[in-house]
């Protein structure tokens, strides 16, 4: 479904599910942690490798804060524990340079302030500590803290430094205290010189070390046999091992030596009040406080490698472990833009299982060992914990704890060679719960849709439910609408009725008063054709006619008078409630029509009656839009509870979506289920959903049978009565 909606999207798997067959059968497999108890511990097998590889992964990363006086070797010490145990050295200086290196907000900043000949605030390098403390790397391979806190406190007091220490969701697990008495250490930083193009310090016994003195052998006469005696002794005697530290340093280093502004006497003497004055009182009261087990005092007269191997012998005793380093397998491979852009996307398996043998034997860790694929098989476990399933690529595999993992592209490399406890921390790695469930009505897509939200903890996405509340706007939106057309278009409607109605009106009129005024002309000629007939006739005549012509006349006038009547009434003005009660015509020609006329009414019915028939829809858009908002407040809600939880899925459509358009318009906004689940009833006649409809509504067609038996009972009584009267 997901390829025909489009091409470019990855492909979702469909799976067809027998309707009848019971959702308790389905065999799924519950991969969210769920709380521990003391008895879960006591069951813990330290044999089980899943088992040992999630403690290793839920623990906290060793972390170690090196203190001690101010040139006692506290940065040398840190170095080489950090070599050691594979963690992350955080330095100030070191922080400094590389902040500004890459260009970072805090590294403008100091560069800035070292341009103008400044020293950079103790502020600025406590946040470049701050954000390193935070960082992924460290979450992972633990930190070794050098030269925090500062006994400088330019723009940021101790008090200052040590809160931000104790807001840390990483607190020091070991506090490393080199001790030297002040006298040894004053003689040693007064000795010190720098190596001016190197940057390295070099003490006393490194640049001019002691000599043993040549002892003279007295002239004694001895027999050869003594001599090779000796000389095999000689030979027997082991080698003593050499100091690396102390190692021979070339001629031309030697000579160009010099001695630091800040190791003469009264500066090393002005910087040790300093320290026991500001900083040492500090730390005591931090060394008091914690566990003494946990605090590991070496003597910083010591040669640096004699320290080092003193202290992993020492943490050796307690029961923690190395951080377990991220490899890379492959080396960087230069892609171009079109390729970097599109990362999601699903890569040829075949052609990954041929270059996962040759992983499997590079860069082995001994003779026999090979690397062995992880659960996440060829997905990049980076794209799993963001939601999405995205094959990786053998140019950006890993390892660790033994295993391979594949990335999709350089940016997820590099998280996962920060840090990849996220990535592999239980319940990750999973593909993401992203289902759409659809079927026919009563096919079990709701009852189903719990089910699986329950055992895979995700949330249920009822579309019809949501949209229910805007279709009903938008509907009461669309009727308002058709009601105020319907009633525009009716009122038109009768105005023009009424015009016609009035311009028949006064035709009529025109055309009675015509024939009136007819007839009365008509009436009038005859009367003075009579006139003047009677002025020619004799007196003889006259006299006979004189009653006719007295009743004829009578007659006339009546006539006369009834003509002038009707006159009158068709020169009245025009009575419009006649032409329509519910219509108001003024003599400005201005139709009022009254809101309850009976055809604005039966406009209205119709209209409504016809919109009721047609199938009303929202666009697509919408129901896009309010399934985003849903999923935006899923991923807070999810964030809030589980702040590991993965940034998509999580999530079941129920029913949804419905056609073609929708899925099309879920594809354009990247929101594609990696997984439709369609219910189907494959028995004959769709009996298994029939039954299903009758037992969820039994009661309602067992009365609706109930009434059909007994009208059909009456009917036949009725026949056979009337067939027998």
């Amino acid at each position: 479904m997901a390829d025909e909606a489009n091409p470019e999207t990855k492909p979702s798997q469909e799976i067809h599910v027998q309707t009848g067959a019971s959702v308790h059968d389905l065999n799924l497999k519950n991969q969210f942690p769920r709380k521990f108890t003391l008895q879960d511990f006591l069951n813990l097998d330290p044999f089980d490798e899943d088992e040992a590889e999630q403690r290793f992964l839920t623990s906290k990363p060793t972390c170690f804060l090196v203190v001690g006086k101010p040139g006692s070797g506290k940065s040398t010490i840190a170095k080489k524990l950090a070599a050691e145990w594979k963690a992350e050295l955080v330095n100030p200086t070191d922080l400094i340079l590389t902040s500004i290196k890459n260009n970072t907000d805090l590294g403008k900043k100091a560069q800035d302030i070292l341009l103008k000949g400044e020293a950079i605030p103790e502020s600025i390098v406590a946040h470049m500590i701050d954000e390193k403390i935070n960082s992924p790397e460290v979450a992972h391979h633990g930190y070794v803290l050098d030269g925090f806190p500062s006994q400088s406190e330019n723009n940021f007091d101790i008090g200052q430094q040590m809160e931000m220490m104790k807001n840390w969701k990483l607190q020091p697990d070991f506090i490393i205290n080199l001790r030297i008495p002040d006298k040894d250490l004053t003689r040693r930083r007064v000795h010190q010189k720098v190596d001016p193009i190197s940057g390295n310090l070099y003490i006393k016994e490194m640049y001019a070390p002691n000599k043993p003195k040549a002892v003279k052998k007295e002239e004694t006469e001895t027999e050869e046999g003594d001599e090779e005696e000796a000389e095999e002794m000689e030979e027997e005697r082991p080698e003593e091992p050499q100091d690396e530290f102390f190692a021979v340093i070339a001629n031309d280093v030697v000579e160009r030596l010099v001695i630091r502004p800040e190791d003469t006497l009264s500066y090393v003497q002005s910087s040790l009040g300093t320290f026991k004055e500001a900083l040492l009182r500090v730390l005591e009261d931090q060394m008091a406080n914690m566990d003494q087990s946990y605090l590991i005092e070496l003597d910083s007269n010591l040669s640096p490698t004699i320290l080092i191997k003193q202290l992993l012998l020492r943490l050796e005793s307690y029961p923690i472990r190395k951080a377990a380093k991220v490899l890379r397998m492959s080396e960087p491979v230069e892609v171009n833009e079109e390729e970097a852009a599109n990362t999601d996307h699903f890569v040829d398996t075949i052609e990954i299982e041929e270059n996962l043998s040759s992983l499997q034997s590079r860069k082995k860790l001994s003779g026999k060992f090979k690397w062995r694929r992880s659960k996440c098989a060829f997905y990049c476990p980076v794209s799993l914990k963001d939601g999405k399933i995205v094959s990786g690529k053998p140019d950006y595999a890993a390892s660790f704890l033994d295993k391979i993992y594949l990335m999709a592209d350089e940016n997820r490399l590099r998280d996962f060679l920060k840090n990849p406890r996220p990535y592999l921390r239980l319940p990750q790695p999973r593909a993401p719960c992203k289902l759409s469930i659809l079927g026919t009505p009563f096919s079990g897509k709701t009852s189903l849709s719990a089910l699986l939200a329950k055992k895979y903890n995700a949330s249920v996405i009822d579309m019809k439910s949501l949209m229910e509340p805007r279709i009903k706007k938008a509907n009461d939106e669309l009727r308002d609408r058709v009601t105020v057309e319907a009633t525009q278009s009716a009122i038109d409607q009768i105005k023009q009725k009424f015009r016609e109605k009035l311009e028949q009106e006064k035709v009529k009129r025109e055309q009675e008063q015509a024939e009136r005024a007819a007839m009365l002309a008509e009436t009038q000629e005859a009367q003075q054709d009579q006139e003047s007939q009677e002025v020619r006739q004799p007196a003889e005549e006259k006299t006979e006619l004189s009653e006719q012509e007295a009743e004829d006349k009578q007659n006339q006038n009546e006539d006369n008078f009834d003509i002038q009547k009707e006159e009158s009434i068709v020169n009245e003005p025009i009575d419009y409630s006649k032409l329509d009660p519910n219509v108001t015509y003024s003599e400005e020609n201005d139709i009022t029509v009254n809101p309850d006329h009976p055809d604005i009414q039966f406009a209205i019915e119709k209209a409504l009656e016809d919109l009721a028939k047609q199938q009303f829809n929202l666009p697509p858009s919408e129901y896009i839009k309010v399934l985003q908002d849903e999923l935006d407040r899923i991923r807070k809600n999810r964030a809030k509870i589980d702040p590991t939880a993965a940034n998509d899925g999580g999530w079941i459509l129920d029913n949804f979506p419905n056609d073609s358009e929708q899925l099309n318009a879920m594809a354009e906004s990247n929101i594609i289920p990696d997984t439709f689940l369609i219910l189907q009833d494959s028995s004959d006649d769709s009996s298994i959903l029939s039954k299903r409809w009758y037992q969820l509504n039994k009661d309602e067609i067992d009365q609706r049978i109930t009434k059909r038996l007994a009208d059909e009972a009456i009917s036949l009584l009725v026949f056979v009565l009337s067939m027998i009267f």
